[in-house]
């Protein structure tokens, strides 16, 4: 989140906002934009035309691969107010 980064904010690991807490976090690094309608997997090297089938890839080919937890009560713009909460400066 490059806000928190900019103000050094520190989020404390047990809060669901921190890095390791991102359950996209491991897709979204092994997305690659090559060209403009050119989107690459990062495991298999696979080349598809738009991000949303990157993402269908994602979940049939490699969700072993990927952090997967329960995104149930993860709504982010409901609880962006409650953040703050966990947010300190440094």
């Amino acid at each position: 989140m490059p806000f928190v980064e900019k103000e050094k904010y520190h989020i404390p690991r047990r809060c669901r906002f921190h890095p390791d807490n991102d359950i996209y976090r491991d897709q979204e690094q092994h997305k690659f934009h090559t060209d403009i309608n050119e989107w690459q997997c990062g495991y298999c090297k696979k080349s598809f035309y738009e991000e949303k089938h990157l993402d269908q890839h994602f979940d049939n080919r490699h969700s072993n691969l990927l952090n997967l937890v329960d995104t149930s009560s993860s709504i982010l713009f409901l609880i962006l107010p409650l953040m703050e909460k966990c947010l300190k400066y440094l």
